[in-house]
C-alpha cells in the first residue's frame, strides 16, 4: 500500500515527503472490509507500525469500551451518576468537583470524551476502572501493548497508581453500589515498561517551570497504544463478532459510543459552561473532514489526538451510497523547532492536511474497487 500511495500521491496533493522522511514518524495501519461472503472478512496492511508514538486522546476509545464493558458486567446503565471521593487529588482534579456539583451520568461522560474529547470525563473513567483493572481486562483480549497508568491530571507517577472511591447512584438517586480506592505498585506497573532512547524526543523542551531547556523530552514509562492494536479496537467496536475486545457490550452501549464518535462538537451541548471551545467541525475529525471545515456527506466514527507533536487518529469511514468502507488508523510526528512540550506543532498545517488527503486517496482507491464489482 505504501508503493500505492507513492504513486498517486501527485492526485491528492499529498507530501511524499511526510510519508518518506523518517523525521515524521509516519505509520498507517489499512484495513479494507470484504462483505463478498455472509461473514465480512478484514485485510489490513501496515507499515511504520514499529515505531512509538504519544496517543494522547486516542487511549479514549480503550477507555470507553473497558469503561462500558465493566458497567455491563456490574449492571451500571448509562443513565447512572457516578461520584468521586478526594483521597486523591493533583493538579486538576476538576472531575472530583464536577461529580459533585453537577451528578453527571456516564452517558454525557462518555459523549463528551469522545465527541469534545474532554479530558475531565477521562480520568472519570480512569478513576472509575482503576490501572489494575484496565491491565486485566486489556490483557484478556490480547492487547498486551497497550499501556495505560495515568489520568489527565498532572498526578505524579507514583499518584497516578492510585484512584479514588467512586460511589454509584441509579437514574432514581438511589444508591447502587461502591467501588473502594485502588492503589497499584510502582513495581507492578514498571514490569509492563522497557526503557529506550528512541522515546525521547527533540533537542530542547519546556520544563515544568515553563522554561525551555536543553535536552529531549522524555516519553518512556507513558502511554502506549500501538497503532495496530488501537485499529483492531475500532474493528471490534464496529464488528463485535469478529474481533473480540467489545463483544461484552451492551448492544444500546455499543451504539451510544459509535455515535458519540461519529458526532461533531456542535451537535453536543456541554454539561458545564465555557467547555465548548471547539470552532469548527474539522478540530477534531481530519479524516475525510479535515480540509472542508464542515461537516461530510461521508460518515466517519472516529477520535483524534494531538501531543507533544504527534497526530494520531482512528477512523472508520463509511459511505453506503458509494459502496466505500474501510478502517484507517494513522501518526505522523510534527514538530518544526524541535523543542518538545512547548505547545508550538504543525497540527492544523501540515497533519490536517495530509490525514484530510491521505483519507481521500484510499477513499478513491475504494471507490474504484466498488465500481469494478
Amino acid at each position: 500500500m505504501r508503493n500505492y500511495i507513492l504513486e498517486h500521491a501527485e492526485e491528492f496533493n499529498l507530501s511524499k515527503e511526510i510519508v518518506t522522511d523518517p523525521k515524521y514518524r509516519f505509520q498507517l495501519v489499512y484495513t479494507q472490509v470484504d462483505h463478498s461472503d455472509s461473514i465480512p472478512e478484514f485485510n489490513t496492511s501496515h507499515f511504520g507500525t514499529h515505531q512509538y508514538y504519544y496517543p494522547a486522546s486516542l487511549v479514549k476509545l480503550p477507555m470507553a469500551i473497558l469503561g462500558l464493558a465493566r458497567m455491563a458486567m456490574s449492571g451500571i446503565e448509562l443513565d447512572f451518576v457516578p461520584v468521586y471521593g478526594s483521597s486523591v487529588t493533583c493538579k486538576n482534579s476538576k472531575f472530583i468537583e464536577l461529580s459533585k456539583s453537577q451528578s453527571i451520568s456516564f452517558r454525557e461522560m462518555i459523549l463528551e470524551m469522545m465527541a469534545l474529547s474532554d479530558n475531565n470525563f477521562y480520568s472519570s473513567f480512569y478513576h472509575f476502572l482503576g490501572p489494575k483493572t484496565i491491565y486485566y481486562l486489556l490483557e484478556a483480549r490480547n492487547y498486551s501493548g497497550t499501556n495505560i497508568y495515568k489520568a489527565f491530571t498532572g498526578c505524579e507517577r507514583k499518584d497516578q497508581l492510585k484512584t479514588n472511591e467512586v460511589v454509584i447512584y441509579d437514574s432514581d438517586g438511589y444508591h447502587f453500589y461502591t467501588y473502594p480506592k485502588q492503589e497499584l505498585d510502582t513495581i507492578e506497573m514498571l514490569t509492563n515498561y522497557s526503557y529506550s532512547e528512541n522515546r525521547l524526543f527533540g533537542s530542547k523542551h519546556e520544563d515544568e517551570n515553563g522554561d525551555i531547556v536543553d535536552g529531549p523530552y522524555d516519553l518512556n514509562y507513558n502511554l502506549e497504544l500501538p497503532l495496530l492494536e488501537a485499529n483492531n479496537m475500532l474493528i471490534g467496536l464496529m464488528y463485535p463478532y469478529h474481533i473480540d475486545f467489545a463483544y461484552y457490550l451492551r448492544e444500546e452501549d455499543r451504539q451510544f459510543l459509535i455515535e458519540s464518535m461519529q458526532k461533531y462538537p456542535r451537535e453536543v451541548k456541554s454539561s458545564y459552561p465555557a467547555r465548548r471551545y471547539w470552532k469548527d467541525d474539522n478540530d477534531l475529525k481530519y479524516a475525510i473532514v479535515g480540509e472542508e471545515g464542515t461537516s461530510h456527506k461521508t460518515k466517519t466514527t472516529s477520535k483524534l489526538g494531538l501531543s507533544y507533536g504527534f497526530t494520531s487518529e482512528v477512523a472508520h469511514v463509511k459511505n453506503e451510497e458509494d459502496g466505500v468502507e474501510f478502517f484507517m488508523s494513522v501518526s505522523l510526528y510534527t514538530n518544526a523547532n524541535d523543542i518538545v512540550n512547548d505547545g508550538e506543532y504543525e497540527y492544523t498545517e501540515v497533519a490536517r492536511p495530509f490525514v484530510a488527503r491521505l483519507s481521500k486517496l484510499l477513499y478513491a482507491y475504494e471507490l474504484e474497487k466498488s465500481k469494478k464489482k
